[in-house]
């Protein structure tokens, strides 16, 4: 789990997007982001909605790949 938040923290997409995806603060989002607030400490529940993001910036990327691909439309 704490691979998976520190790929979403170091992703690409905006901030506020995967905050409001995490259900979470967008401060408290931008104080893991930013290493004011460790990663290795968050609570479980945390940690699980930074596998929520995850599986959606997968998703993205995947979609992404198949568009180029022609894949999707």
């Amino acid at each position: 789990m704490l691979v998976h938040a520190n790929e979403v923290l170091t992703s690409g997409f905006k901030g506020t997007d995967l905050a409001k995806i995490m259900n979470m603060n967008v401060n408290q989002f931008y104080d893991y982001r930013n290493g004011n607030k460790k990663i290795e400490k968050a609570r479980l529940e945390t940690l699980i909605k930074f596998e929520k993001a995850y599986l959606y910036v997968l998703d993205k990327q995947k979609r992404t790949i198949d568009r180029k691909k022609g894949v999707l439309q």
